[in-house]
C-alpha cells in the first residue's frame, strides 16, 4: 500500500513500480518460461553462456529442455533457446519470396546428431553427407515444406509524423547472440556419447508480426504469429546455417505444439526404426 510518506520521500508508488518492472521485460521472460514449462519442458531463465568473442558470461532469456526418449539409444532431447523482445509499438515486417532448389540443401547447424557426417555409397564410390541430409529430414520440417522464405526483415518505427522501416543493427542484435548461445551449448552436447539434441532458436515478440510477399501484386501486409528466417553466419567464432523462428507471445504455444513437436516426433520415429542409421558412420555392406 502506498502512503503519503512514500510520496513525500520521493519513493515510487506501487503502480510506478509495476510499470517499471513491466517495461523491463522481466515479466515477459517469466511468462514465456511458464508457458513452455506447461508444455512439458524443464526451464531456466537468464541461462548463462560464454561469449566466444569476448570470453565473458552472457545470458539467454529462456532456455528449455525436454527429454523425448527414456531408455532407447541414442536418447533424444529437444531444446528451446528463447530471446524475449517487448516493444509492442514497434512491429516487425518480413519480406518473403519463393524458394529455389538451393534451399533444399540447407543443413541447420543447431541440430546436433550422434555423428556430424555419414558416408553414403555412390555409383563411383562414396561421399560424406551431413546428418540432416543423410536422414532425409527436410520433408518433415516446417521451414522446408513452406513454399516461400523470408529474406529480409525490418522494424517499423515512428519518425516524426511518419512510419519508417529500419533494419540497422537488427541482424546482429537478434541473430548473433542466439547463434553464440547455440554454439556454446553444442560444445557441451558433443562431449556426451551419442549426442542427439534438436535445438530451436526462437525470438519471442510482444510486437505485431507481418509478412509481405514481394512477388504478389498488389502488396499486402499479412499479420501472422510465426515467421522462420534463414541466415548463414560466417565469423571467426560462429559458422553455419541457422533457421531462427520469430514467434509472437500469443502464438508461442501453437508454434511449439504444431511446428516443433511434429518434427521432433518424425525424427524420433526415424531413430527408433533404425538406430544404426544414426550411430554408424559407414553403411554396412552385406556379402552375397
Amino acid at each position: 500500500m502506498t502512503t503519503d510518506d512514500d510520496e513525500t520521500r520521493g519513493m515510487p508508488t506501487e503502480s510506478e513500480v509495476l510499470e517499471s518492472v513491466r517495461k523491463s521485460g522481466y515479466l515477459m521472460d517469466q511468462e514465456v518460461a511458464t508457458l513452455v514449462e506447461d508444455l512439458g519442458f524443464n526451464v531456466q531463465t537468464s541461462w548463462p553462456f560464454e561469449d566466444p568473442d569476448e570470453g565473458e558470461s552472457r545470458e539467454l532469456d529462456v532456455w528449455a529442455i525436454r527429454q523425448i526418449s527414456d531408455n532407447a539409444q541414442p536418447q533424444l532431447f529437444v531444446e528451446l533457446f528463447c530471446e524475449c523482445k517487448g516493444g509492442e509499438d514497434r512491429p516487425l515486417v518480413f519480406l518473403t519470396r519463393r524458394k529455389g532448389l538451393i534451399d533444399q540443401n540447407v543443413c541447420p547447424a543447431h541440430y546436433v546428431f550422434p555423428l556430424h557426417e555419414y558416408e553414403e555409397k555412390t555409383p563411383t564410390g562414396s561421399k560424406d553427407v551431413k546428418a540432416f541430409a543423410h536422414l532425409d529430414l527436410a520433408k518433415h520440417h516446417y521451414w522446408y515444406i513452406a513454399g516461400t522464405k523470408a529474406v529480409q526483415f525490418a522494424k517499423i518505427i515512428r519518425k516524426k509524423q511518419d512510419w519508417e522501416a529500419q533494419h540497422d543493427g537488427l541482424y546482429n542484435s537478434l541473430l548473433v547472440p542466439l547463434a553464440k548461445a547455440l554454439a556454446y551449448r553444442a560444445k557441451i552436447i558433443r562431449n556426451r556419447q551419442h549426442p542427439f539434441n534438436l535445438c530451436f532458436p526462437i525470438v519471442v515478440l510482444k510486437s505485431p508480426l507481418y509478412v509481405v510477399d514481394s512477388a504478389k501484386r498488389p502488396l499486402h501486409a499479412e499479420r501472422v504469429s510465426h515467421v522462420s528466417f534463414f541466415r548463414r553466419l560466417e565469423s571467426s567464432t560462429v559458422k553455419g546455417e541457422y533457421i531462427v523462428d520469430f514467434v509472437t507471445l500469443d502464438g508461442l504455444r501453437g508454434f511449439v505444439q504444431d511446428k516443433v513437436m511434429p518434427f521432433v516426433v518424425h525424427v524420433e520415429a526415424i531413430a527408433r526404426s533404425n538406430p544404426n542409421r544414426l550411430l554408424v558412420r559407414r553403411p554396412v555392406v552385406l556379402k552375397p
